[in-house]
């Protein structure tokens, strides 16, 4: 029960850590032609990403192995995380770049969130259906938890003025 608590957490919590990040992201993209529009390109980029996974997903559902559709997208998490982590703490980074790399991770998480779901929601069909209350109750959480993060990250003395010229 608790493995798919935490695999529900893991499986949305990439898409609630980009859009919670509005305010950071406005300021990082201060001066760019995104600086008011890149929620519209962030849900765009997302939405048709995770349309296009769970595309492959039905089309090679019979192809790959429930352990193939969660242990594959979670491991891709990881590493985009990395280098996303990475781009967001280089201060010097372009924001246009900056952009275009959260876009591309955006679309990367859209495709293995659709995946990871297709296998986590296939592998909780096998089991009682407390199994996938876990599951969604985990996906709940992780928007709790990014939300609180948020909250907190906003009430602290750290100015993301730093990035903006005016």
């Amino acid at each position: 029960y608790m493995i798919m608590f935490y695999e529900g957490v893991g499986n949305l919590f990439p898409w609630n850590a980009f859009i919670t990040a509005s305010t950071y992201f406005s300021a990082r993209f201060c001066g760019t032609d995104f600086e008011e529009n890149f929620e519209n390109y962030f849900s765009i980029a997302f939405t048709l990403s995770q349309t296009i996974g769970l595309a492959i997903s039905i089309v090679f559902q019979n192809k790959l192995t429930l352990q193939q559709k969660i242990v594959w997208p979670l491991l891709a998490y990881s590493a985009i995380f990395a280098l996303t982590t990475f781009f967001v703490t280089q201060k010097d980074v372009d924001p246009n770049l900056l952009f275009w790399m959260t876009l591309l991770s955006l679309t990367m998480c859209g495709l293995c969130g659709a995946v990871l779901s297709s296998g986590l929601f296939g592998l909780g069909a096998m089991l009682p259906p407390a199994y996938t209350g876990a599951l969604m109750n985990g996906q709940g959480l992780a928007g709790l938890i990014v939300a609180s993060s948020s909250m907190l990250t906003l009430l602290s003395d750290h100015s993301n003025k730093d990035f903006c010229d005016d």
